[in-house]
């Protein structure tokens, strides 16, 4: 999945696109641009990629299902939910059939039909991007080299028919063991129901997670965390599960450690989101509570700032200048944020041109520099304000620090580079045949016993 789902929201209804706007993107999932007709939304579409369309039915200029055609035809399987009023099942079943993913009807709590929307929306792009995955045959491995850094296993029913070293080092089994053992010997009781649920889903052809938390149990009863990624393979001619488990222990506790004053951080995150609300719809009404709005950036433990037209930091919190090894934040009023705060100043003249391209950046990642010189990753969400006549006045928004995150994200991201280096290292010819008999992968081994090209695939061997 995107860190953030791009959203193309179709409705010539204003005040239902704000609600649906705000709330999709309450979560921090989505990046919603909304568009008030479905001629303008396919003219913008020539221009932006969006991961997935969400579209009224009944507009004045083009309905909802010519919409729906259109994309299809132009645009390919993006994901499309459509946005019925109620009593339109005919409409329903014409959409369904012109390719439209879900369809979910107005009216009643509005709050639970936009929950109901953004799991619709995630549920849709996360199974073209399941279905993408499969096409290019990237999930399955018949053979893995036993000195991979992580655990990797292969079932059959309830038994592990292979076992790699770090696996069984992980566990503190033998390799023998674990293979005469019940798979779910391992995993951590609060854990079985769900991942055989999952299981269960997969055979069904569902759309299901390929990766989550869970915790496993060693041989000495320690319960451990480790993320947990499975697919579905062909091992000696049977079909099979392969699992592949990275321990995340170190991390988990770290996380733990850290819960309370993220908690903390999201209460006063979501009293400044209030805040900056009624910046935007009224700036008088801002100012008249401005003492109320300087005790919450005294208290905030994301950083808020603002900019002036020029560039220069004219506000901030004091989370500023215990993020960056400042004493005091008024240190860095009145200095440029691109030479000050960015490691790189080119760095942020790419941030603004997103910001003057779409009016705002959201999530989006960049690296800060602290007072001893020191890179700090953070993520940005910022945007343009004005004052009540319009005028532009600069750039505010939140600084958030990921630099943790970021370091876990790489380590997990080496550990899946290092899987496809073992493929392709692994000394031997290999290949992953589908059911079909086609070759759907093969490695620069087999193209040299073989005389293939390793960038010919669908080969049927004769």
């Amino acid at each position: 999945m995107p860190d953030t789902i791009r959203v193309l929201y179709v409705d010539d209804e204003p005040t239902l696109l704000e609600i649906g706007k705000i709330f999709l993107e309450k979560s921090g999932d989505f990046s919603v641009t909304i568009i008030d007709s479905a001629s303008d939304a396919l003219a913008l579409l020539k221009t932006e990629q969006f991961d997935a369309i969400i579209s009224d039915y009944q507009m004045p200029d083009m309905d909802g299902l010519e919409f729906l055609k259109l994309v299809r035809l132009n645009h390919g399987k993006i994901p499309f939910i459509l946005f019925t009023g109620r009593g339109r099942e005919e409409v329903v079943i014409l959409a369904l059939n012109n390719g439209a993913d879900y369809y979910l009807q107005k009216g009643g709590n509005p709050q639970a039909q936009f929950a109901e929307l953004s799991h619709k929306t995630r549920t849709a792009v996360e199974r073209r991007i399941t279905d993408r995955a499969f096409k290019e045959s990237e999930e399955k491995f018949r053979v893995l080299a036993d000195t991979s850094p992580v655990g990797i296993a292969v079932l059959q029913g309830d038994r592990d028919v292979y076992i790699n070293d770090y696996a069984a080092q992980m566990s503190g089994y033998s390799k023998e063991e674990l293979c005469a053992m019940n798979f779910w010997d391992m995993i951590h009781p609060d854990f079985q129901d769900m991942i055989k649920e999952r299981g269960l889903a997969r055979q069904r052809g569902e759309v299901v997670a390929t990766r989550y938390e869970i915790k496993y149990l060693t041989k000495s009863h320690e319960s451990r965390w480790a993320y947990l990624s499975s697919g579905s393979i062909i091992y000696d001619g049977k079909p099979a599960i392969v699992v592949t488990l990275v321990d995340t222990t170190e991390q988990k506790r770290a996380e733990e450690e850290l819960q309370a004053s993220y908690e903390q951080m999201a209460a006063a995150e979501g009293e400044l989101q209030a805040q900056l609300s009624e910046l935007t719809e009224n700036q008088q009404q801002i100012q008249k509570s401005e003492q109320d709005y300087r005790n919450i950036l005294e208290n905030i433990q994301d950083v808020y700032y603002r900019s002036d037209a020029e560039g220069n930091l004219v506000l901030a919190s004091p989370s500023l200048a215990k993020l960056l090894g400042y004493s005091i934040v008024s240190d860095l009023y009145g200095k440029s944020i691109a030479e000050t705060l960015y490691y790189n100043p080119e760095e942020r003249e790419k941030v603004l041109s997103d910001i003057q391209k779409n009016g705002a950046v959201t999530n989006y990642e960049v690296t800060f520099k602290k007072q001893d010189g020191t890179p700090v990753i953070v993520s940005t969400s910022s945007h343009k304000y004005f004052d009540s006549d319009g005028n532009y006045l600069g750039i505010e928004g939140i600084f958030r620090d990921i630099t943790a995150q970021k370091r876990a994200e790489e380590s997990l991201k080496k550990s899946e580079d290092l899987y496809r280096t073992i493929f392709e290292m692994t000394g031997a010819a290999t290949i992953i045949i589908e059911k079909d008999t086609t070759i759907s992968l093969a490695n620069s081994g087999f193209a040299k016993i073989s005389g293939f090209s390793i960038k010919l695939t669908f080969l049927t061997p004769q």
